[in-house]
């Protein structure tokens, strides 16, 4: 990178980080709510109106009179002098209106929807559906013999005696059950492929979860006339190349390990591209217990990696600094779009693009604003992600590792301090930070010989007590959630998330450069794989230490959950107010993201 691009850099982040000087830790700080944040108080209002919408049996009368009226009063406040201190309410009102009527609406449909698939659920007769495949299927052996295929079809026609029946888009799992040569390279039979439009026969089943809306499953055991593709029903051209891109990437992150280490590539796929269903069981229950399952969803982990290796590629063909945010969005969307538009994969986007935009109009971003622009365009794009347990983990966790990492940071340098004092080592300070060079281990300023390693050493240092922080951060806010969801607690998370994390890193890493060398040079690219089945095989090792302390079985209440985040929030404000008191600045909005 040359002294140009470094300079632009720095100058972002100084923009991005810090408003009220440097930090002790030597990031930029940005001094919590010392600023206004308007967008927080539209996005919580707006999750108001949504919750509430969602929670309605359908659209009423009433609704559109609050909503007209509400617009009305905003028009008034806005046009009369006296009134226009009113105005910010009026539009709060307002938000909180239309996120209602616009979430009953799509309520009432989906409630028409529900009753129908209802209805066929409880017949117990076969049916037939017809729509697009929305994910790649994949097949597994059974133990008892066969195998399975399972994708989600995306139904949109009921075909009946009566005649084809539109419905709502509606995701349905289907469970494909044949012969173990479904598994092969040349199967007896076609098999669906993401993209493509079917019509597939079987019996429907509604199946219970853990989220507020059951999961459709349509299982078939047998062939019939009815199961055949609907070539008027396939996605459209854009859709089909992202599905085939993917199913290429998924080959080339398995060439030459697929077979060795079955299991690795499987972790590789799921984290990179998104393919959980690939995943044994066992595997899956080993992250589970041990508190590191959140490394498979497509998060701000990976989508920081992409970015950085593709604004490293930008620097590399020196593309101006100016062009590097426009080409940096459609590539960051089209890999979004790769990995099925998750919640957390659009969230970690959204935010992404918001700093790497600020570059370019060259104005300050704020981490938490971007939290509320990723909320408000999910929520408006889809109401019902707010009762998805991905969406609901993954905004928490971020605002959580926004707000409490840097008091428990804080806390953490201050217990170091004072086992440092208490074992005849405290460091002496000049202006409340360190001397370059000084060693905790000797007491002492050495000469500036050894600085340069000591340095490295206290940066370590330093790092382990972030990671540490985030981890620990992280845990606080995801357990009342996984207690009440799932019915348990799993304190070694905090210390497992140690290892795991920095190796999820270098999987993803390996994974993209895999992907690089696959189409410019392939034996690198399977270097970079056989390094990878190395990181994933330790990353599983290290999952299984943390079985030696075994999860705590319980039974959360929504209330207990509402007391824990009560002690956060009190806790949090003391530290706020402490900070205030002693006029040291605090960040509540810091570098790390989920």
């Amino acid at each position: 990178m040359s002294n140009a691009d470094s300079a632009h850099v720095s100058r972002g982040y100084e923009r991005l980080f810090r408003s009220s000087g440097p930090s002790e830790s030597g990031c930029f700080r940005d001094t919590g709510f010392s600023k206004p944040r308007p967008l927080s108080g539209i996005c919580a209002v707006f999750a108001a109106g949504t919750w509430l919408g969602l929670n309605q049996p359908g659209f009423f009368a009433w609704m559109g009179w609050l909503c007209a009226g509400s617009l009305l009063l905003w028009l008034c406040c806005a046009a009369v002098v006296r009134l226009r201190r009113f105005s910010s309410l009026a539009l709060l009102l307002f938000l909180f209106s239309v996120a209602l009527v616009r979430a009953a609406v799509v309520t009432e449909q989906a409630v028409d929807t529900r009753e129908v698939f209802h209805t066929l659920a409880d017949a117990g007769e076969n049916i037939v559906l017809r729509g697009c495949v929305k994910t790649e299927p994949s097949i597994t052996e059974m133990p008892n013999g066969g195998a399975r295929m399972r994708f989600v079809l995306s139904a949109t026609v009921i075909p009946d005696e009566h005649g084809d029946q539109w419905i709502a888009p509606t995701p349905v799992r289907v469970d494909w059950y044949g012969p173990v040569s479904m598994k092969s390279k040349r199967p007896p039979f076609r098999l669906p492929r993401a993209g493509e439009g079917w019509q597939i026969g079987g019996r429907l089943e509604e199946v219970e979860t853990r989220s507020a809306t059951p999961i459709l499953v349509l299982r078939r055991h047998r062939r019939d006339l009815a199961t055949r593709p609907e070539p008027e029903l396939d996605a459209g051209p854009v859709t089909r190349a992202l599905h085939r891109i993917r199913s290429a990437a998924s080959a080339a992150l398995g060439r030459g390990v697929e077979e060795r280490f079955p299991h690795s590539v499987a972790l590789v796929r799921a984290m990179v591209l998104g393919y959980r269903s690939d995943i044994p069981i066992a595997v899956e229950e080993t992250f589970k217990e041990s508190g590191t399952v959140h490394v498979f969803a497509i998060s701000g982990l990976h989508v920081g990696i992409l970015a950085g290796l593709l604004i490293g590629v930008f620097v590399a063909f020196k593309l101006p600094v100016r062009l590097r945010p426009l080409a940096l969005c459609p590539l960051l969307v089209a890999y979004v779009l790769l990995t099925g538009g998750r919640p957390s994969a659009v969230r970690s986007c959204v935010m992404t693009l918001l700093v790497y935009g600020s570059f370019w109009v060259e104005r300050p971003s704020d981490a938490l604003h971007s939290l509320c622009l990723a909320a408000l365009l999910i929520l408006g794009f889809d109401p019902f992600q707010l009762l998805d347990l991905g969406l609901i983990f993954s905004f928490s966790c971020t605002l959580g590792i926004l707000l409490l990492v840097p008091p428990i940071q804080a806390l953490f340098e201050r217990l170091a301090g004072r086992m440092a004092r208490r074992t005849g080592r405290e460091a002496p300070t000049l202006d409340g930070r360190l001397p370059a060079g000084y060693s905790f281990a000797s007491g002492e300023i050495p000469d500036k010989r050894g600085s340069r390693k000591r340095t490295v050493r206290r940066r370590l240092f330093k790092n382990l007590l972030g990671m540490l922080a985030v981890s620990t951060a992280t845990w606080l806010v995801s357990a009342p959630l996984t207690a009440y969801y799932f019915g348990r607690l799993s304190p070694i998370a905090i210390l497992c998330n140690i290892p795991v994390i920095p190796l999820a890193v270098c999987v993803v890493f390996l994974a993209v450069l895999s992907l690089l060398f696959a189409c410019l040079c392939p034996p690198l690219g399977l270097v970079c794989n056989y390094l990878n089945a190395g990181c994933t095989t330790l990353m599983m090792q290290c999952a299984r230490l943390g079985l030696f302390v075994p999860c705590v079985e319980t039974v959360f209440s929504l209330r207990l959950v509402y007391v824990w985040y009560a002690v956060l929030f009190v806790a949090f404000l003391a530290y706020r107010v402490q900070c205030v008191r002693t006029g040291v600045s605090s960040d509540s909005t810091c570098r790390y993201q989920s």
